[in-house]
């Protein structure tokens, strides 16, 4: 059974639209009707099955159709009547079908796009302050308020977001309750925050667990070890890492892709990449993290990468 593309955890089926009529010209619409009741034709029908047609079909009449209550010896017969005829011009026939196609057409157009679970995780909380960014600044308070400024973009570009939390903790928050809380609300992927007070623009980490071999099947139920629980989803990892480093590149931020064996990242069962964000140094001149117009752009270029991954996986379907 195939998944779908953005969901690696579910199992499920993917249904590809069918291709619409929209194409076909209307002077064929035309050319058909007016070639099955040519002129001086009617369809007699029995009491029973003019109703049934009557209620089943949406389409008028055309020229010179007549339509008659008759109890023929077979029910549908189709033969020239002198009677006056029900007729509608032809053109309405034509126009009724033609809009029926049209809005098909835009129905299908207009559906969203299906909403993304991401989860957020601000590294560190409570006891754990992480680094010391500034003099007054520790780790955990800058990956708190980005983690809520990332948030709320992505609450704007159609993604639903979840946090392992959205205060500051009273007590110890390991990683590993933080990988169960993650893995526990199957998102579509994990972003974890970290703050730095030194190197360059953003850092992106993906696991450097290896990716399962040939032989892995996703559908067999087996159990996963908790300190290789990423391996299996290694591929989207990376290119979701890939995604969101084009979009910092195209926002003319400095990017360090990497790879590295460290938790929670190697516990997550879904698409997962360690986002940190260092200074941002140009000559002489060095915007810190606390600046919001810094973090505004970060914020929006990550966005913008999960939305292209997003729009990747669900064109070319995910391996699971």
């Amino acid at each position: 059974m195939e998944t779908h593309p953005l969901q690696s955890h579910r199992k499920g089926r993917v249904i590809e639209r069918s291709e619409t009529a929209s194409s076909l010209p209307q002077s064929d619409l035309a050319t058909v009707v007016q070639n099955l009741f040519g002129p001086e034709k009617s369809l007699v029908i029995s009491t029973e099955a003019a109703h049934s047609l009557i209620v089943s079909c949406a389409v008028e009449r055309p020229p010179h159709f007549a339509l008659t209550t008759h109890t023929p010896t077979h029910p549908f017969t189709i033969k020239p009547q002198p009677n006056k005829p029900l007729t509608l011009p032809l053109k309405q026939i034509v126009a009724r079908l033609t809009l029926v196609l049209l809005t098909s057409v835009a129905a299908v157009a207009q559906q969203p796009t299906p909403r993304t679970l991401i989860l957020i995780d601000p590294a560190h909380g409570g006891p754990d302050p992480g680094a010391k960014l500034t003099d007054t600044l520790s780790e955990k308070s800058f990956t708190m308020a980005f983690g809520a400024r990332l948030r709320a973009i992505l609450a704007t570009t159609g993604f639903s977001i979840i946090s392992t939390h959205e205060s500051d903790p009273t007590v110890t928050f390991t990683t590993d309750q933080r990988a169960e809380i993650a893995n526990h609300a199957h998102p579509t992927a994990c972003i974890i925050l970290h703050g730095t007070d030194s190197g360059n623009g953003i850092h992106l980490i993906t696991s450097e667990l290896p990716p399962p071999d040939d032989t892995y099947d996703p559908d067999a139920h087996h159990p996963i070890p908790w300190n290789t629980a990423q391996a299996a989803s290694i591929p989207q990892s990376l290119a979701l890492a890939n995604q969101v480093g084009l979009a910092l590149l195209h926002s003319k931020l400095p990017v360090l892709v990497t790879r590295a064996s460290i938790r929670p990242l190697d516990n997550l069962t879904c698409p997962a990449i360690a986002i940190e964000i260092a200074p941002l140094t140009h000559d002489d001149d060095t915007t810190p993290v606390t600046d919001a117009n810094y973090q505004q752009q970060i914020a929006q270029a990550i966005a913008a990468g999960l939305n292209s991954w997003r729009s990747r996986q669900l064109t070319a379907g995910a391996p699971r």
